[in-house]
Parts: structure tokens; C-alpha cells; sequence
């Protein structure tokens, strides 16, 4: 069996990169990870990495897959005592291969999805008030896509509570297909169709990895930037070579260079509501519970938006085919790969994303049962 891997993180257009990405060796398996930390300035970015360490650790170690959350989210805990840590917490998405089949598991609302030639699954399901609302029938898909409280929990490590995990599979690991994790700063800006073009329109995970970051970026993404690629197999790229715009430091540089400030559209209050910009409180009707960090999310505003549209149309685009230099594939191991990139600058090697805690830094299974009511972030 065949199996590649790369991860690909940046800061993307905030101070602080609060996401962490992990591809690492645990025993006679494999485990690939996206973690996505909130909780000020300290926090976010100590979650995020201090619950990847936990999970390898325990992985490693025997224990299964809940075992595992439910010691990170214990630690989580404990350590969020610490004054410079309190209100911490994390989302975690990540796969488990052993040997030819694997299993997905997430708590929060970073994502998995299965891609093939033919198409895009989502394999997990977010822990998010919005998400329990389409599935009980009281909010529609497209108003959960326009709703402000998008990025509201009903569950995350850190919370205070135990935190459930939701684990999918086993999956039949010999493919051909591509895994791609990642944190909603990469899929709240690219819709399924699109990440399927880029993955299977890339020539290798690394690129794919980063071509996800960086048209997320490019798309207008506000938010840290994370992805993984795993390929199962040999999957048959497109012939067709796809239009990727430049890596997000060479976006930075082109906006810098042409004194445009590059901003995503910025956050406003709801009209009547009496809140100011970006300052969030739960919705009266999300239920309360161990998620109960908050980011957020209110819907972008139309000038805004465009004003952002047509700076984005002002920088260089590149092509990018299956010509491009291939993949090294080791068979029946994932291999690390380092993605192109200063790290000063925001990006962080695959093999190297979880610094220690004081520094700073990427269905045939079934669906699990419906979540416990939890809280909001």
C-alpha cells in the first residue's frame, strides 16, 4: 500500500498563528492531526500544540483513540488553571492509519473530507450550534452558511467538561483516494467542488497542501490556515492543468509592493443590534456546555467584500499542472514533507509544527451519534 502525506500551515492575516499541524509515527500506525486553538494570546496557540503532543503521547503509548482526547482535554483543563492560559481551548481533527485502514476522529468543527475523482465527501460532522440546527430540521443549510454564530461550539478540548470524541470508520485505506484535514480558516472559503479541483489538480500532496492554504488566503480567508493531504494510493490527477495564485507570502509581498493594504472584509454588528463591530455574544438559543470558547463569526459585509474582490484581481495568478516535480511515496508508510517556505514568515514545515508550549508556530463509515448540547466560542 502507497500512502503520501504533507501539511501546510500559515498565519494567514492574523498576528498569531493559533493553529498546529502534526504528521508523526505512533507505533505500528500512523497519525496525521489539524488542531485549531482560541483563547487570547497565549492560549489558542499552547492548546492547540499541547493537545497534538497529548494524543501522539498516548498514541504512542496503547491507548485508543478516546483515551487519548479525553487525556488531552483532561490536561487542557488543568493547565487553563494557569492565569496567562485560562479560557483556552481547541478544535482537533485527525486520522489514525493502521495498516490498511484507518479511522477519522475530530472534536469541534476543523474538517475531514474523503476526495476521489469523482467527487467530495465530508467525513466529519461539526460540533457547532449551527450544524445541530440544520440536523433538527430548525435552520436551512443556507441560512447556517450566512449565520453570524457559524463558528459557535457545542463541543472543544479545553472546555471544562469531558469532550466527547466522534470517530469514524474503519475506512479502506488502499484507495486511490486523497484525506484532506483541515481548519475552517481553509474550508470556510472553499467550497467542496473547489477542493477537490485543487487536490486532484495538483501534482503531489505538498502542493496540494499548500495550494489549499493559499487560495483559502486568496479567497479572502480572515483566519489561521491549515491543511493536510494524505493520498491513498496512486490517484489519477487531472489532465487539465488548474490557475493557483501565488503562495500567501509572495500575496503579502505583491500587495505591499503595490501599497494595497491586504484585509479581509471586516466584521460589522448586525443592523439594530447595539454591538460593536466584532465583539460577540452566545445567541440566546445556543445551548451552554464544555465548548464554550467563542471566535466570532458574522457575515461579511458587500462592500467589503468587493473592495477585497478587486484587490484580489489586481495580483498575478500562476499555473500549476501535473507536470510539476512529483511526490516522494514510500510504500505503506506516510511520508513527512516539509512544504516550500520561510518559517519566519508564517509557514511551518510538516515535520517540524509542534514547537514547545512557549513558542509559536497545519462515507462508509457511518455517522456517529448526534452530540451532547455543549456551548458556544
Amino acid at each position: 500500500m502507497q500512502i503520501g502525506s504533507a501539511g501546510h500551515t500559515h498565519v494567514g492575516r492574523r498576528k498569531e498563528n493559533q493553529d498546529a499541524i502534526r504528521i508523526e509515527r505512533v507505533g505500528e500506525s500512523w497519525l496525521a492531526a489539524v488542531a485549531d486553538g482560541m483563547g487570547g494570546h497565549k492560549g489558542g496557540a499552547h492548546a492547540s500544540r499541547r493537545a497534538l503532543e497529548v494524543v501522539t503521547d498516548c498514541l504512542r503509548s496503547g491507548d485508543s483513540i478516546q483515551e487519548a482526547v479525553h487525556q488531552a482535554n483532561t490536561v487542557l483543563n488543568e493547565e487553563s488553571q494557569r492565569p496567562e492560559l485560562q479560557g483556552m481551548g481547541t478544535t482537533i481533527v485527525g486520522v489514525v492509519v493502521n495498516g490498511t485502514h484507518y479511522h477519522v476522529f475530530n472534536v469541534g468543527d476543523s474538517r475531514a473530507y474523503r476526495i476521489r475523482p469523482d467527487g467530495v465527501k465530508q467525513i466529519t460532522r461539526d460540533h457547532s450550534f449551527v450544524e445541530d440546527a440544520v440536523r433538527a430540521g430548525t435552520m436551512s443549510a443556507s441560512a447556517a452558511a450566512a449565520s453570524r454564530w457559524g463558528n459557535a461550539l457545542t463541543r472543544s478540548l479545553g472546555g471544562g467538561d469531558d469532550a466527547e470524541v466522534d470517530v469514524f470508520g474503519s475506512f479502506d485505506g488502499r484507495g486511490p483516494e486523497f484525506l484532506v484535514l483541515c481548519s475552517d480558516g481553509v474550508y470556510r472559503t472553499l467550497p467542496d467542488t473547489l477542493m477537490g479541483e485543487i487536490v486532484c489538480g495538483t501534482s503531489s500532496v505538498q502542493s496540494a497542501a499548500q495550494a489549499l492554504v493559499d487560495v483559502a488566503y486568496r479567497r479572502g480567508s480572515d483566519d489561521n490556515l491549515s491543511a493536510v493531504v494524505i493520498e491513498f494510493g496512486i490517484v489519477p490527477r487531472s489532465p487539465k492543468p488548474i490557475e493557483l495564485p501565488p503562495p500567501v507570502d509572495e500575496q503579502q509581498r505583491q500587495a505591499r509592493t503595490m501599497g494595497v493594504p491586504d484585509q479581509a472584509p471586516q466584521r460589522s454588528a448586525d443592523p439594530g443590534s447595539g454591538q460593536a463591530p466584532g465583539r460577540l455574544q452566545p445567541p440566546v438559543e445556543a445551548p451552554r456546555g464544555n465548548g464554550r470558547r467563542g471566535r466570532g463569526a458574522v457575515p461579511y459585509a458587500a462592500v467589503a467584500l468587493a473592495a477585497v474582490v478587486g484587490l484580489l484581481g489586481w495580483l498575478g495568478w500562476r499555473g500549476v499542472g501535473p507536470a510539476e516535480g512529483g511526490e516522494a511515496v514510500r510504500a505503506g508508510v506516510p511520508l513527512p514533507v516539509q512544504p516550500a517556505g520561510d518559517t519566519t514568515a508564517g509557514t511551518t514545515p510538516a515535520d517540524s509544527v509542534v514547537p514547545p508550549p512557549s513558542t509559536d508556530d497545519s462515507a462508509e463509515g457511518g455517522d456517529p451519534a448526534p452530540p451532547a448540547p455543549g456551548g458556544d466560542r
